[in-house]
């Protein structure tokens, strides 16, 4: 019994170990706009790491820079489920609905970003340059101030 919890911790030292690494050789290959690899490093990483919200946000931004919207907001959703209190990923969320030309959407996302999270300043900004320059005319144009 003592081989097997040995055995058992062993290999979530290795899963976890190899997590690290997926994520850290994600990380590089998005920021060196090989999106193609990337995704297919957050795909492993979510395999190897199911509860991981890190995983699920960062493919989701690879989709996004993919600009694949629907996969976009299926990895930030799942990312949210499993961290529903992050504000950047609630701000990506933001983001991708903006993206797919779900404008309502995005404000209210944005709106709820800065409800639950008011000193976010990025969330204030996006939010207030949101007001700024998607409102429509003669529409409600409040300023945060």
């Amino acid at each position: 019994m003592l081989r097997r919890a040995l055995e058992i911790e062993r290999s979530s030292a290795d899963s976890a170990r190899i997590a690290r690494a997926e994520a850290a050789l994600g990380m590089g290959l998005l920021g060196e706009n090989r999106l193609q690899e990337a995704e297919a490093e957050f795909l492993r990483l979510v395999q190897i790491a199911p509860d991981e919200p890190r995983g699920y946000a960062n493919l989701g931004i690879t989709y996004l820079r993919l600009a694949q919207y629907d996969d976009a907001e299926r990895s930030i959703t799942k990312a949210l489920e499993l961290n529903p209190d992050d504000p950047d990923v609630q701000l990506i969320l933001a983001t991708v609905l903006g993206h797919a030309g779900r404008f309502d959407e995005q404000r209210a996302a944005l709106e709820l970003l800065v409800e639950k999270h008011p000193d976010h300043v990025k969330g204030l900004y996006t939010l207030n340059e949101w007001l700024r320059t998607e409102a429509p005319p003669g529409g409600d144009v409040r300023r945060m101030e």
